[in-house]
């Protein structure tokens, strides 16, 4: 992915801030997907697509995104690139999922990699909520993941659930308008105990929907994260 900007549109477009098509100025819906476009002035420098002026992470490729001063051309654009940390982020994301996708057809010979990145990962974000928020530090929310019995309740209501609220809480306090999906924290949390009885009963196919499901969800917690780093929240 190159980090040079696009070219942004001119200033008498507009754009579907859904699929980021152009629309006629008098569309009543996108011609391309059907949501009701909305003229913003405001373009990721990575994909090109159309953004609402207040998002912080790209819809459509996950960049994140800093502030936006004038373009030349009247419109706005992201301009900051992503910090270094930020991008190790991404990369331990990238890393951890696409070992866990290899695990279906390799008979799980990516689980272990896919694992041992995540809690790098999952280190990682705990470094970036202040002390005064966090429920514990990060040492202790991946070094009690590996104690017997209680990592039945660590992991699932802490290490991960946890994480994403105290995130939450973060992102309040610097003024950032992006929120962890919760949502899919709670789903986390009911696939990690219906996975115990997963192999006697439905064959794995519980395994395989808790492992798609933690990995959109740390994804938001990683997005809310690199929008905290680059709004210069941390």
């Amino acid at each position: 992915m190159s980090d040079q900007p696009i070219q942004v549109p001119t200033h008498n477009q507009l754009f579907c801030t859904n699929c980021g098509k152009p629309v006629s100025e008098h569309a009543v819906a996108c011609m391309a997907c059907g949501a009701t476009p909305v003229g913003h002035r405001k373009f990721c420098r990575y994909c090109g697509v159309a953004l609402n002026p207040e998002q912080v992470v790209c819809t459509k490729c996950g960049a994140a995104l800093a502030a936006t001063p004038m373009h030349p051309s009247g419109g706005n654009t992201v301009v900051s690139a992503t910090t270094p940390q930020a991008k190790s982020l991404n990369t331990y994301f990238m890393i951890m999922w696409i070992c866990f996708a290899a695990a279906i057809p390799t008979c799980g010979l990516g689980v272990l990699p896919g694992v041992v990145f995540m809690y790098i990962l999952l280190y990682q974000l705990w470094k970036l909520v202040p002390a005064d928020i966090a429920q514990t530090s990060p040492g202790k929310a991946v070094g009690f993941c590996f104690i017997p019995f209680f990592n039945f309740y660590w992991v699932p209501f802490v290490a991960l659930k946890g994480l994403g609220e105290d995130m939450n809480r973060t992102l309040q306090r610097y003024g950032i308008q992006y929120q962890v999906n919760m949502n899919l924290g709670l789903t986390v949390v009911i696939l990690y105990y219906c996975t115990i009885l997963d192999c006697l009963i439905t064959l794995g196919l519980v395994s395989i929907a808790y492992c798609v499901i933690m990995i959109l969800y740390i994804k938001s917690v990683k997005d809310g994260a690199v929008a905290l780093l680059e709004q210069g929240g941390e």
